[in-house]
């Protein structure tokens, strides 16, 4: 009877011991479960994120497409409003010359037409300057060059139609050679946009500026100060360009070295 009493009080003391330990395993298994969904939902997010700044990442990137299609139209737009002007200015010339019963030279019409509609012909030289060039920011460096380039994160290429400067200390934006101000437009991407015309047909665009200290029609000296570089998520980063009539070309060999 004793033996019984003894064996009874083994065995469930033996239950016990195994619940207790199915109890834990229990435990244990639960807590891998919780650690292993709270690190679903964690790699989840990430994901999410990641897909999320994808997608910011590539409207940007679409932004700036229909920006510089824009900047592109407008460019055209000056160069072909310049044509007409300077057709317009020679027929006016043509006639002048043949009418005049004045003894005015033909070099002081032209002079006097000139200084009138503020064309720039009256300006120096650019083509002259290439490769001596100030650059538009006194101290920067060039995070992304002229043309094709692998975006890292969407892994396309993009085409970037200038270069990209970070403005580090001054951030004071100086026309590179003398020139008018022929637009100031705000653009998705590029923020306020400056374009300025020299003489010979080009043209250098200045983007991303929280501030403008000059207007459309205003002659700029070399070395004026136009504006402000504005601040970004990846800092102060100017955007500039150089056309030579419909078409840009790589600012780095026109700037000096």
């Amino acid at each position: 009877m004793k033996k019984n009493k003894s064996d009874l009080i083994a065995a469930k003391q033996k239950l016990q011991i195994e619940l207790e330990a199915q109890h834990k395993i229990t435990l244990q298994k639960e807590s891998e479960e919780k650690t292993l969904k709270q690190k679903i939902t964690e790699e989840r997010k990430i994901l999410n994120e990641i897909k999320k700044d994808k997608k910011l990442l590539a409207n940007s990137v679409n932004e700036k497409r229909k920006s510089e299609k824009k900047i592109r139209d407008l460019i055209v737009k000056l160069v072909e409003e310049a044509e007409r002007k300077r057709k317009a200015e020679e027929e006016l010339k043509r006639k002048e010359m043949l009418a005049s019963t004045e003894t005015k030279t033909k070099k002081e019409i032209i002079q006097t037409e000139y200084d009138v509609n503020l064309s720039t012909t009256s300006l120096g030289s650019f083509a002259e300057m290439k490769g001596k060039l100030n650059w538009p920011i006194s101290k920067g460096k060039v995070v992304r060059g002229f043309g094709e380039s692998l975006n890292p994160k969407l892994k396309t290429l993009t085409v970037n139609y200038g270069i990209d400067i970070r403005a580090s200390g001054d951030l004071s934006v100086k026309s590179v050679g003398e020139g008018v101000v022929s637009a100031v437009e705000w653009l998705p991407g590029y923020g306020t946009v400056l374009i300025m015309s020299h003489k010979g047909n080009f043209r250098t665009v200045y983007g991303h500026l929280s501030e403008v200290f000059v207007k459309e029609g205003d002659k700029i000296n070399t070395g004026g100060l136009i504006g402000k570089v504005s601040e970004g998520v990846d800092g102060n980063i100017l955007h500039f360009e150089l056309w030579n009539g419909r078409q840009n070309v790589d600012p780095l060999t026109w700037l000096k070295k």
